[in-house]
């Protein structure tokens, strides 16, 4: 079992409010939920899993509810499960061996920072999903495009920053109508100078992307959250 997995969900990931509860896992269904004795539905927050992968998972854990049940009565949650070697943190042990990626939702950097490097371990690895769908590269729309209403990873060297009232704009190419974009709203623009991530000094910058790839003037992704954007080091971005 990978360390980071067995490590405690951080203390981050806890609302002021909300407190580790007792309960028993029935099953362990796919696209992450998780079924509960009590009959409530959980799906496992701030990751999305790959397509069909299940999860052999049952008995006593521990949850951290993060947010409101989802149209499909869902409640996103943090599991902390009984493991043969011990308790697991659900969400990093599916990152490190390439069963998900990091989707940000609601949390903030502390309690997403494990979970990245978990995904990163894996990446690293090229094991489970990595293998079969690595990284996109953002010099490559047309690769992109076909990915369109798909989560996608994307690397790539900002070209060239736009702006309207409410949008930044990374630019991955000369040719807007038909290049990688990505949007960042003026509000996540603000979260992300306080991460140190001035979007007017990542012009030239090379960075990862995430997030669901959209059709417009060319393949797009909106940034909702400022965790779908690391800056890499330019020797660093897929091949």
């Amino acid at each position: 079992m990978p360390a980071g997995a067995q490590a405690p969900i951080p203390q981050a990931c806890f609302a002021q409010d909300v407190q580790p509860e007792a309960v028993e896992i029935v099953a362990g269904e796919p696209f992450g939920a998780v079924l509960l004795a009590d009959g409530r539905r959980l799906r496992l927050a701030e990751i999305r899993l790959a397509d069909e992968v299940g999860m052999a998972v049952e008995g006593r854990a521990l949850i951290v509810v993060t947010g409101a049940q989802d149209r499909w009565g869902q409640l996103p949650a943090h599991v902390l499960a009984q493991g043969p070697h011990g308790a697991v943190w659900l969400q990093a042990d599916l990152l490190e061996r390439g069963l998900a990626v990091v989707d940000p939702e609601t949390g903030g950097l502390s309690c997403l920072q494990p979970l990245l490097a978990a995904e990163d371990a894996a990446r690293h690895r090229d094991v489970g999903l990595w293998r079969v769908a690595p990284v996109l590269r953002a010099d490559q729309p047309d690769l992109l495009l076909a990915r369109t209403g798909h989560f996608a990873v994307v690397e790539g060297r900002i070209h060239s920053l736009g702006k309207t009232r409410r949008y930044r704009y990374l630019n991955f190419g000369r040719h807007w109508a038909s290049d990688f974009t990505a949007t960042v709203d003026t509000r996540v623009e603000a979260d992300l100078t306080a991460r140190g991530l001035a979007l007017d000094d990542l012009n030239g910058a090379r960075v990862r992307i995430r997030g669901v790839v959209q059709a417009q003037d060319g393949p797009h992704i909106e940034l909702t959250h400022p965790a779908q954007l690391e800056r890499l080091p330019m020797e660093q971005i897929a091949q």
